[in-house]
């Protein structure tokens, strides 16, 4: 990625409102192998007054993992 791009990228992930698929674009690019798959998963019941969920937006692969 060429240094506007990721300047403008920097910015549209960190001065706007929160978007998951801005900030999925933001971690492929930060990472050179991210498998994005995203999970909703409920928080325990300690933490139900502050939090309704959390979500999982993927795993990165390891040395291994890549093709």
């Amino acid at each position: 990625m060429d240094e506007k791009r990721a300047i403008k990228l920097l910015d549209e992930t960190f001065n706007t409102n929160f978007d998951i698929n801005r900030f999925s674009i933001f971690i492929k690019e930060l990472f050179n192998k991210f498998e994005i798959s995203p999970r909703t998963w409920p928080v325990w019941s300690e933490f139900s007054s502050h939090i309704d969920s959390y979500q999982v937006l993927g795993q990165k692969m390891g040395e291994s993992q890549k093709n």
